[in-house]
């Protein structure tokens, strides 16, 4: 990761995290999206929602 300015930080890269990142880069707003895991779950996370 290099070092940079990043005026949005979103923690977590689960559908909302990755979802508002997206909005966001929609309109030109740089965003850094921090995740503590390295690999995917096999089963998801968001059958709650």
């Amino acid at each position: 990761m290099t070092g940079g300015h990043y005026p949005v930080v979103i923690v977590g890269a689960g559908p909302v995290g990755l979802l508002l990142g997206n909005i966001l880069g929609t309109y030109g707003i740089r965003c850094l999206i921090l995740e503590r895991k390295t690999n995917r779950s096999r089963a998801s996370m968001a059958i709650g929602v």
